[in-house]
């Protein structure tokens, strides 16, 4: 067996931290439309969400709480469901369990004096532990569409984290909404080539995951994928929606800014031996946390002088340790 041994004073430096892929999605469901009803198509909706691997969806035109439980069920992903008027119609925003719970926050923006779309209209914020998503519908009136975006970018703007938005803009990258985004250095990710409405024969774009950073802290990512998803077996998109769902796919890097190299006198020591790690540090508390390169956190534990840390089979050859505070990215060896 391979034994490796090394000082952590010697090898710490900034790591990325639930850094990984993560996958965005948008969808305008379709409200009910005669005797098309919504709850008719739901499961072929929360089907084809699951076939895409979505972490976090954006979902507009949502018709009732049955509904949105439905789809929640069906697609293996958790939510909120937003009733923007109280009237049993709304927007929602699915995620994956595994990113956490995020703390929401839901907005409710009336229609400006004289608008032509009388309908209220809405945003839900969600923030994950580095990065914001905003789940939206907006509006068809362009200075409706005006004071949505100028409260988003307001919000972003003082955010701290990098932030998602995503949503049914009726609007396309021309329009007057949109170019307001680009100038305050918000990206659209998709593909400007890939229309989305209607989804018989698509020739606008306005279904669209936009991304933001302000700052050099903020959390970088680059687009991995992107593109109108491939249904499963049994689903047709034009027939169960007037809209094309898009998916963008990114690899999120977050650099821990607490993770500052240890000089290197400090007496922490870390051995691996397989698949098994020593901490030790002696005469010293130890505040251990193991993460897998994904951001998993795989165990917490508190020793005094040192600890020994069997890491389950599979659960991946990198870790990030952290030992009071300060971080290290491990390669442990195999078994045997």
């Amino acid at each position: 067996m391979k034994l490796k041994q090394f000082w952590i004073g010697m090898v710490l430096f900034p790591v990325l931290v639930n850094a990984g892929n993560i996958t965005f999605m948008t969808y305008n469901l379709l409200t009910n439309s005669g005797l098309n009803f919504q709850s008719s198509r739901i499961v072929r909706h929360a089907q084809l969400i699951a076939s895409t691997g979505a972490d976090v969806v954006a979902v507009q035109e949502v018709v009732g709480s049955t509904n949105f439980n439905t789809l929640k069920s069906n697609s293996g992903l958790a939510g909120s469901w937003f009733d923007i008027a109280g009237n049993g119609y709304g927007i929602g925003i699915l995620w994956n369990p595994a990113l956490g719970t995020p703390t929401l926050t839901n907005v409710k923006v009336n229609p400006t004096s004289g608008s032509t779309d009388k309908e209220s209209r809405a945003y839900i914020i969600a923030e994950f532990p580095h990065f914001y998503f905003i789940s939206t519908h907006y509006s068809l009136n362009a200075v409706d569409r005006d004071s949505m975006t100028a409260r988003i970018i307001r919000f972003a703007k003082q955010a701290g984290k990098t932030v998602f938005v995503a949503g049914d803009f009726n609007a396309q990258p021309t329009y007057r909404a949109m170019v307001t985004f680009k100038n305050n250095q918000f990206v659209i990710l998709n593909d400007p080539a890939e229309n989305t409405y209607p989804s018989t024969a698509p020739t606008s774009l306005i279904d669209m995951i936009l991304g933001y950073r302000q700052n050099s802290t903020d959390a970088p990512y680059t687009v991995i994928s992107r593109g109108i998803p491939v249904p499963p077996a049994g689903v047709v998109l034009k027939d169960i929606s007037d809209h094309l769902p898009y998916v963008v796919r990114i690899n999120l890097q977050v650099e821990d800014p607490n993770a500052t190299p240890a000089s290197s006198t400090d007496s922490l020591q870390l051995t691996t031996h397989g698949r098994n790690l020593n901490i030790s540090s002696p005469g010293n508390p130890l505040h251990i946390e193991i993460y897998s390169i994904n951001g998993s956190c795989i165990t917490r534990l508190t020793a005094h002088s040192s600890a020994d840390i069997n890491l389950p089979p599979g659960s991946g050859r990198f870790f990030i340790v952290s030992v009071n505070g300060k971080r290290v990215k491990v390669g442990m060896c195999s078994e045997g």
